[in-house]
């Protein structure tokens, strides 16, 4: 959906667009107003700062957000493997890259608000 960048939300999703396509995805961590007029946006974990005019207009997926954890089957001990919380549709994508290993089960677990 497109709103004005002064109404961006911790938890969403912002879509850079290319040709109306999802070219980038950023998680969004943090958002800050600024001087004359401008919104901050701390996005993938502070590693991306973004500026944007407030009456800006962006494109964004709001939802559920996930982890990936992965699950010791012998001792049941979890250990995440993001470092921030992102889509369902971001996790399933890094999930196919994770290396399998015999002792352990990869889990997707929502990230409760």
């Amino acid at each position: 959906m497109w709103i004005d960048a002064k109404d961006i939300k911790p938890g969403d999703v912002l879509l850079g667009m290319f040709n109306g396509v999802a070219a980038r995805r950023d998680n969004v961590q943090e958002v800050r107003a600024g001087w004359w007029c401008r919104v901050y946006v701390l996005a993938n974990g502070g590693y991306d700062v973004m500026t944007y005019r407030a009456d800006a207009r962006v494109y964004i997926e709001r939802g559920p957000l996930f982890h990936i954890e992965a699950v010791s089957k012998h001792s049941g001990e979890r250990l995440r493997l993001t470092r921030y919380p992102m889509s369902r549709q971001q996790c399933e994508t890094l999930m196919g890259t994770i290396s399998r290993h015999p002792s352990r089960r990869i889990e997707l677990v929502e990230v409760q608000a």
